[in-house]
């Protein structure tokens, strides 16, 4: 049996930044600054960590507000903002920005469509009655209300496609009715994450002002609808689905049309996302509908290889059906006489009128009752019963097929990121029995593998539990978890970035860094760094919140806040590509161990694994 160690190496980036652990000092060592002598973005110092304690909150404009409230002139309007001074640097806000019409009413259940011209908008630019005020957050998309107390800090409604606009102050045009000579900054637009089902661009971890300001670039955030509103499908035309896509595309051309009013570059935009955001940013890379709306990503922690990433057409109207069914909107024992001949492979006038009908809060709250009823482990990487699909006019085939065949862009650059843990999903799995826990997982991952012959099932299971032993519950666990992470993130991850190489630059980095807020007895102590450690460091969240990180932690945010600029600003890392050749991947990282970037090039080493897992 071949035993792969699954320790991983990596190359370093940028700068060797190194914390004297005797004195406290830090010791910014260049050399290792290749190549970026003359780049613009890193003429600020990294060094500049200490955090401004009157900034411990983002929600406290009584202490970071400027007077300057700056005007933008797009197409839809003029628009106002408000000012913050953060690490010495003014970042314009401009916040809930209306980017489509309200999907309301009739609109509900169908693709966006486009904003029309304010009132009055070009008569008299400068009248007050006339000028959108872009102070607050727009509403969050409708979730489930347990999950709003938790997580959503405005108030959900079917009416949310906002988006927020960050940018350095002295980036926007003079008076950008008339243009400016100002270089365009690169764009970054960010597709949060939220396992399809919740969150919205107003959570404090997707505050861009920080980014805007040390990375010097515009930051794009925004809201598109979640769960059964942004992913149904019922019909070809009356409920489409992949309407979460549909809004990410709107966006998307909103920003292509409007963006350098704030300084930024429509040539220069960098589409990124985080969990299931990063889902939908690799199925844009897909789909030929809005491939072409950006010129490079960023794939943080998911991607649309997964093998639960996606559905088929037939498989999203099953699920849609058992959602009506439960909702009372079955067309068992109903008068359909006024009703057109029921089809098997759409929902009947009937069911979309009694979709369209219901309360929008009854259907959100039905979305969990269903997802129990349909989920099984052999779904181990899904827990939500809407994905995209596949089958329609935006993805043909599924991203899979369109992957091996090559049916993507061609001159697009990709950052791949992914985290030691980026699921706890199977802690319920484990015992101190090590041939229990063998035994669950050999059920839970057969109807996983493509190959679920019992001799490549058990060449998985030994691959894993081979050292494991019985009552060392920390081992078991950490085993299990590789498990669940390698089939559901990290083998996608290399399958996407392996097959993309071919024709295109991958960058691809592995985060270890474990910051001061996580604590001494949390699992990322225990197994590595998890979900959203990386995200919330780009977006400079411990300068955001000071006193739950140390001064360490914002070297390091620092660190991937330049990485991110980096990128934007050339579309490269600086350390070696994943390249492609004949049938040999050689996937060279980049390790952010946080303080500590030595170079040290090595070949991935879950090769071996992800091929036992078909992939």
């Amino acid at each position: 049996m071949i035993k792969v160690n699954c320790l991983l190496a990596f190359t370093a980036i940028n700068w060797i930044l190194v914390i004297n652990k005797v004195n406290g000092t830090i010791e910014l060592d260049e050399t290792s600054n290749r190549n970026n002598n003359n780049n613009q973005y890193f003429n600020k110092s990294i060094g500049d960590y200490q955090c401004d304690q009157y900034q411990d909150a983002v929600d406290a404009p009584d202490a970071t507000w400027e007077p300057d409230q700056p005007l933008v002139y797009t197409r839809w309007s003029i628009i106002k903002g408000f000012t913050r001074k953060l690490k010495g640097i003014k970042v314009a806000h401009f916040l809930g920005i209306p980017y489509a019409q309200p999907p309301i009413g009739d609109l509900r259940f169908k693709k966006p469509r486009p904003l029309q011209p304010r009132n009055g908008y070009g008569a008299d630019g400068r009248d007050e009655d006339k000028i959108f005020k872009a102070f607050d957050y727009g509403t969050a998309c409708m979730q489930k209300i347990s999950l709003i107390l938790n997580f959503s800090h405005v108030p959900i409604s079917e009416d949310c496609l906002y988006m927020n606009v960050y940018t350095p102050l002295d980036s926007l045009p003079q008076d950008s009715s008339t243009g400016s000579v100002k270089p365009l900054l690169p764009v970054s637009v960010h597709i949060h994450g939220s396992a399809f089902v919740y969150l919205s661009s107003a959570d404090p971890l997707f505050y861009g002002g920080y980014l805007s300001a040390k990375a010097n670039v515009v930051v794009v955030t925004f809201n598109y609808r979640l769960g059964l509103f942004g992913l149904m499908y019922g019909h070809d035309k009356l409920i489409p689905g992949n309407l979460a896509l549909y809004d990410q595309r709107a966006a998307l051309i909103w920003v292509r049309q409007n963006i350098a009013a704030f300084g930024g570059d429509p040539g220069q935009v960098t589409l990124s996302g985080h969990s299931s955001g990063a889902t939908f940013a690799s199925l844009h890379l897909f789909s030929t509908q809005s491939r072409y709306l950006f010129k490079s990503a960023a794939i943080l922690s998911g991607t649309a290889t997964s093998r639960s990433a996606t559905d088929s057409r037939s498989a999203a109207l099953a699920k849609t059906r058992k959602l009506v069914s439960k909702v009372g909107c079955s067309e068992a024992n109903v008068d359909k006489s006024h009703y057109n001949e029921v089809t098997d492979d759409q929902l009947s006038q009937y069911e979309i009128d009694c979709l369209m009908a219901k309360d929008a809060y009854d259907l959100i709250e039905a979305q969990p009752d269903v997802n129990k009823e349909i989920f099984e482990w052999g779904e181990m990487c899904s827990l939500e019963i809407f994905l995209p699909f596949y089958g329609s006019p935006m993805f043909p085939e599924s991203p899979d097929s369109m992957l091996s065949k090559g049916d993507f862009r061609r001159d697009i650059s990709i950052l791949v990121g992914r985290v030691p843990v980026e699921s706890a999903r199977g802690i319920t799995q484990i015992t101190w029995n090590v041939d229990v826990v063998r035994d669950r997982m050999r059920n839970e991952i057969k109807t996983v593998l493509k190959d679920n012959s019992t001799g490549n099932i058990e060449r998985v299971l030994e691959y894993y539990f081979n050292d494991c032993k019985t009552g060392d519950i920390r081992q078991i666990a950490e085993a299990v978890f590789n498990l669940f992470n390698d089939i559901c993130w990290h083998c996608p991850n290399l399958m996407l970035s392996s097959q993309w190489s071919k024709y295109n630059r991958v960058y691809l980095y592995s985060y270890t860094y474990k910051s001061n807020h996580l604590g001494d007895l949390d699992l990322a102590q225990l197994f590595g760094a998890y979900h959203t450690e990386d995200v919330s460091l780009i977006f400079g969240f411990p300068y955001s919140y000071c006193s739950h990180y140390s001064d360490s932690d914002r070297l390091v945010s620092s660190y991937m806040m330049n990485l991110w600029s980096n990128f934007l600003y050339t579309g490269t890392g600086d350390w070696p590509i994943v390249m492609k050749h004949y049938s040999v991947t050689l996937p060279f990282h980049q390790q952010i161990t946080g303080i500590w970037n030595q170079k040290a090039d090595k070949l991935d080493d879950k090769q071996y694994i992800c091929r036992l897992l078909n992939y």
